[in-house]
């Protein structure tokens, strides 16, 4: 088996997400590269136009195939339908280009970016869905039916251009939602003269599958202050068999009130939701 240590949570620029999150070096050459025409000298994809004020131009700036969406409700975050492939791609738009005028070509088959719901986005968020100019997130999701052999092509399309994704998320397409192992950990006690201030938690997740996979989580925390509250939502693309950390940093401000600590009680609870299952771990405050 082999291991990764990401220094620092993996957190979507959306999805995440299920949201968007650049394809950085430690990603396997499978997930989308960046495509940026002025910085990279590849043409941007424009409509086939005269060049005028008007035409608009689109960059398509990062594109990602992950299981599921990471939702937000009040007080958590969770990972839903993640049986369910979503492409997320990362536009740029100078003009106005209608949502829907994009599609994801699978093949001769064509399907329409939705209109995501707002649940789907983490308040910190600083990208937003597209929404009809500028830059935002795009939301396609792939019918599975049909889905089996050969890896399709894959084109995300407007009116007048089209960009061809990368292989490797045809492949991961096709052989269906992941198999992850995962598990939250964080000492088993934290003296209460420390327990204010930051405390590291630290996710590992393994990609029990045949080829590389997203893999998408939310943290939640319960204590010692608070009733229910978000931590971090979480995403890489994992290799084959390959186990990745993550190392969390999570201000707890401050310790339980003093009847509770040394009760021998749990006072924190840390929750992981993934695609595919839930783990915890509690800590006590002696």
């Amino acid at each position: 088996m082999r291991r990764r240590v990401l220094l620092a949570a993996l957190s979507a620029s959306l999805s995440l997400s299920g949201c968007i999150d650049d394809s950085s070096g430690e990603d396997p050459p499978t997930e989308q590269q960046p495509v940026d025409g002025t910085d990279t000298g590849t043409a941007e994809r424009t409509a086939d136009e005269p060049a005028t004020g008007s035409t608009p131009e689109i960059t398509v700036r990062d594109v990602t195939l992950q299981y599921g969406l990471v939702g937000l409700s009040d007080d958590a975050i969770y990972v839903d339908q993640h049986e369910t492939a979503f492409v997320v791609a990362d536009v740029a738009v100078e003009g106005d280009v209608l949502r829907d005028a994009f599609e994801l070509r699978v093949d001769d088959a064509a399907v329409t970016a939705s209109d995501p719901d707002a649940r789907y986005r983490h308040r910190s968020d600083e990208d937003d869905w597209y929404d009809g100019d500028g830059r935002g997130a795009l939301l396609i999701s792939p019918s599975q039916s049909g889905l089996e052999g050969e890896p399709p092509e894959l084109r995300l399309s407007w009116p007048g251009g089209e960009h061809a994704l990368d292989d490797g998320l045809a492949e991961r397409l096709v052989r269906g939602p992941p198999t992850f192992d995962a598990t939250v950990d964080a000492p088993a006690e934290v003296p209460a003269d420390e327990a204010d201030g930051e405390h590291e938690v630290t996710v590992e997740a393994t990609n029990r599958g045949d080829g590389s996979a997203r893999f998408l989580a939310g943290v939640n925390r319960t204590g010692p202050q608070i009733a229910y509250t978000t931590v971090e939502r979480l995403t890489a693309l994992v290799d084959p068999g390959e186990t990745v950390t993550v190392s969390l940093s999570d201000d707890w401000m401050g310790p339980p009130p003093a009847e509770r600590v040394g009760d021998g009680e749990s006072d924190v609870t840390y929750e992981l939701a993934w695609n595919g299952g839930f783990d915890s771990t509690e800590i006590r405050v002696v």
